[in-house]
């Protein structure tokens, strides 16, 4: 897999994440089977993790409630990236409560 790019690190550091060694990885089937829930970026993803397991249409959705995607920063300018991870961390800390409720 891909290393994180230097953005993304800059913008997780802005937040107080420490982030070591994490690599990009490509999803597999029973990465999906062993899922109790799965959050997708974009409607894209989601589709693509239904096509892979369609037993996880019940359990996959976009990380965003409303079905909008989170677009991956890639190219863009620090701000972008630093925007994009608010924004993760708002729609994560949102669905956690869901969960936990």
């Amino acid at each position: 897999g891909e290393a994180m790019s230097p953005g993304a690190a800059a913008a997780l550091r802005e937040m107080g994440v420490v982030s070591v060694g994490h690599r990009s990885r490509s999803l597999s089937r029973r990465q999906i089977a062993e899922a109790d829930v799965i959050f997708a970026m974009t409607s894209a993803h989601l589709a693509a993790v239904v096509a892979l397991d369609r037993d996880s249409r019940d359990r996959a959705f976009t990380l965003d409630p409303t079905g909008a995607d989170v677009p991956d920063p890639i190219g863009a300018d620090q701000a972008t990236y630093s925007r994009t991870a608010q924004r993760i961390k708002a729609l994560v800390d949102l669905r956690l409560k869901e969960l936990l409720s």
